[in-house]
């Protein structure tokens, strides 16, 4: 999970810039940014565009860290799902980063 976050931040700022400049212009607002857990992907462009804005930065840590209270159910009935279809090579402690929001 870390190294999928450190390519999002490096390797991907050239889509990075363009959400950002979409959200710069007043014409495309409110706007609405949505994915089926919001932890990843969306949680992470959420958290850049909150401290582009100069939100601070416990807060933008503390309201990502929320997503792992709204996702906890779901999550864990993936995380079974995942221990089955991997006839349970994969112990919980290797999937359960990839399922929880975490601040490292």
């Amino acid at each position: 999970m870390k190294d999928m976050y450190k390519h999002m931040a490096s390797e991907i700022s050239e889509e990075i810039k363009q959400i950002i400049m979409f959200f710069s212009n007043q014409r495309n607002l409110p706007a609405l940014i949505h994915c089926t857990r919001g932890k990843d992907r969306t949680g992470f462009i959420s958290a850049v565009i909150q401290l582009y804005a100069g939100v601070p930065y416990k807060i933008v840590m503390d309201d990502y860290l929320f997503s792992k209270q709204l996702i906890a159910v779901p999550m864990k009935k993936k995380e079974k799902f995942i221990q089955w279809i991997s006839l349970f090579r994969d112990p919980p402690e290797h999937i359960k980063p990839i399922l929880e929001a975490r601040e490292e």
